[in-house]
């Protein structure tokens, strides 16, 4: 499992303006405990699946994510 937090500069009109931080979540009842004690209160519960594949193209590193949602068509993110 995996914790994401997403940051939005609204300032920077640039495609990178979005900071993501990540974090590997070995027990979600204790995750879920650490974040009530900060303060934030869960409102809802998803769950989704993803493969992320990495490319080297010309030196570049390209990851591409296929997500699953449940009740909706998988989509692929390509960062």
């Amino acid at each position: 499992m995996t914790l994401t937090v997403k940051e939005e500069d609204y300032a920077d009109e640039s495609i990178g303006r979005i900071g993501e931080y990540e974090t590997v979540i070995s027990d979600f009842g204790e995750m879920r405990d650490v974040l009530r004690l900060c303060g934030l209160q869960e409102s809802i519960y998803e769950e989704n699946w993803r493969e992320k594949w990495v490319l080297d193209i010309d030196g570049q590193r390209v990851e591409c994510c296929l997500d699953e949602w449940p009740d909706l068509f998988p989509y692929l993110e390509i960062e």
